[in-house]
């Protein structure tokens, strides 16, 4: 058994297809998706366009499954007070994403699993 050597399976919780040119796909509302429990906690998410696999926005998924930066650190709980009063994870995914191109883009928002240990 060994780390790491695990095809990476992407999951699409959403997609859109953009497109400059149409005011109905020139922005694409991200809002939605910047709540708790998106995605698995511990695994990563990417905005894409997945026709020239063009990587837009990328991070990870926190504890609550609210999609975070990379560089997000839990909050550290001292005691039942904390987590009573602990607000929601602020998410890096941002509010909108918008086309600057012409054609269609079709772009997705991909959550992968956490890396478990898989056979060679």
């Amino acid at each position: 058994m060994s780390y790491g050597n695990c095809e990476k399976k992407h999951r699409t919780v959403a997609s859109f297809t953009t497109n400059v040119n149409d005011p109905s796909t020139s922005s694409w509302d991200l809002t939605p998706y910047k709540t708790a429990g998106i995605g698995t906690p511990g695994g990563t998410w990417r905005l894409i366009e997945v026709g020239y696999n063009l990587l837009y926005e990328s991070g990870k998924i926190s504890s609550d499954g609210t999609l975070v930066s990379y560089d997000y650190e839990e909050p550290v709980a001292s005691g039942a007070s904390t987590f009573r009063s602990r607000s929601s994870t602020p998410s890096s995914l941002p509010d909108h994403f918008d086309s600057h191109y012409s054609y269609d883009g079709y772009m997705e928002l991909q959550i992968t699993e956490p890396e478990e240990e898989c056979e060679e």
